[in-house]
Order: structure tokens, then sequence, then C-alpha cells
């Protein structure tokens, strides 16, 4: 890609890998994998948004930019503080979704029939998958590590430490970014839910024509660029390498001083 911004988020990657985990095995923990298991599927999605705008595929671009959006949240919560909890909170409630999903996809219900019909699977080899990839005791493990990080209780949400933060609107009102819920992330979600699928199309009696994407190219780039410029600086800062974030403005002055004349 030739942004310059998703090109530095690709070097503070590479940094992160080298400076943190490399370095610091022994010191590594399961917030660690969150924060940058997020960072580095921001900067995948991003890359893919990149690629579809760069090539005038934007239809169905904005689903992406939700999502980058939801990790960039995500990410500053995490971040923010009590990083180790939420971190591990993030984690544990993924792997437990995804427990839960793959017991319905094995139960004797209409549901896990339907479902395993659909994926060509016989209850046998989803049950062995399931059986393979996590044990009874690991499972067990996580429900308590869960509990324990939520006081006694089991929340839905893996953000929602304080009973109260219950959806992701919650958590953009307690993060600062409510403002951007509301417009942002409420326009992407258009598109998400299928909201302007009336605009892809032009009608007249006896006439349908099908138009062409009219997603704003230049916008959700600068948006997109927003999202990975914020949250690179909060896991710079988050890990104290103050040389790389150092680094990284300086190339950014420098590209965007080449580019338009002037210091961004």
């Amino acid at each position: 890609m030739n942004s310059a911004i998703f090109n530095q988020a690709n070097k503070v990657k590479t940094a992160v890998l080298k400076d943190h985990f490399e370095k610091n095995k022994k010191e590594s923990n399961m917030s660690d994998f969150a924060i940058y298991g997020l960072y580095i599927e921001m900067i995948n999605k991003s890359e893919s948004v990149l690629f579809l705008i760069k090539n005038n595929k934007t239809a169905g671009v904005s689903s992406l930019c939700r999502s980058v959006f939801e990790i960039h949240v995500y990410l500053k919560f995490i971040l923010e503080r009590d990083s180790k909890k939420r971190g591990e909170s993030f984690l544990l409630r993924t792997k437990l979704d995804e427990v839960k999903m793959m017991k319905t996809i094995i139960s004797d219900t209409k549901e896990g029939r339907e479902t395993r019909e659909l994926m060509e699977v016989s209850l046998e080899e989803a049950t062995n998958n399931l059986k393979s990839k996590y044990t009874d005791e690991k499972i067990n493990e996580w429900k308590i590590k869960y509990k324990n990080i939520h006081k006694g209780g089991t929340p839905s949400k893996w953000y929602d430490f304080d009973r109260k933060t219950n959806s992701f609107y919650t958590l953009c009102k307690k993060t600062g970014n409510v403002g951007a819920y509301n417009t942002i992330f409420r326009l992407l979600s258009q598109d998400t839910h299928s909201v302007d699928v009336i605009d892809n199309f032009y009608l007249e009696e006896n006439f349908v024509a099908v138009l062409d994407s009219k997603g704003d190219k230049e916008y959700l780039k600068i948006l997109i660029e927003k999202f990975i410029f914020d949250s690179m600086l909060e896991v710079l800062d988050f890990y104290k390498m103050k040389d790389t974030k150092k680094m990284v403005m300086i190339n950014l002055r420098l590209h965007y001083k080449v580019q338009t004349g002037s210091f961004f």
C-alpha cells in the first residue's frame, strides 16, 4: 500500500515484536497477546480497505471500516488502564464464545443439525474437532479465570467490568468515542445492515439499473488512516517505545512535507 501512515504502522508492528516480545519472552502475558493480536488485525483489515479503495471496489468497504473502528475502541479501552485484566478478559471471552459456538454445532438440536448439514460435517467430526482443540480441563480453567477477573461475575461483554458497560455504545461513551459512534459508526453500520441497499439501484417503470458504489473513497481512506494513526501511537506509548515513536513522527512529517510542502 502507498499510505505513509499504513507503512509506519507495519514498521511499528515489527518493532513491537522484536523490542517487546522477542526480548521479553518471559514477561509477555495474555494481555500482550490481546494487544498485539488486535493491532495486527487492525492493520490487516486496513490493508484490505486500502486495497479495495485503490482498485475502485468500495462496495462493502464500510463494513471493514466499522470493524477497524471497533478494534480502535477496544485497544483504547485495554491500553487505558488495568491492561492486564482487560486484555485477558478479551482473550478469554473470545475463547469461551468460540467454545459456545462449537458446542451449539455438536448439540442434538434442530439448530445443531442444520448447522452441521450446512457445514457438511458429521456429529462425530464436529465433536472430535472440539475435543482436539479444547479439553474440558482447559475450558473450565478459562471459565474460572474469566469469573475471577470479573469478581465472581460472567458478563457477556468482556469490557463490562462495572456491570454497566453492556453495549458497544456505552463503551464508546466511556472511552471518549461517543461522537464518533453517533456519526462515523452509525453511518458505517448502514452498509453492514444493508440500509442503503436501495442506493445501489436506479428505478423507473419497467427498468432497473445497478449503479456504481457511491462510497467516498478519499473520506474512507482518511478515516481508516486516522484510526490506525491513533492506535499506533497508543501502542507505542503503552510499551514506552519513545525512540520508535520519534522516528515514526519524523518519517511522517517528512513525507507530508514533501507531498504538501508543509508539515501535517
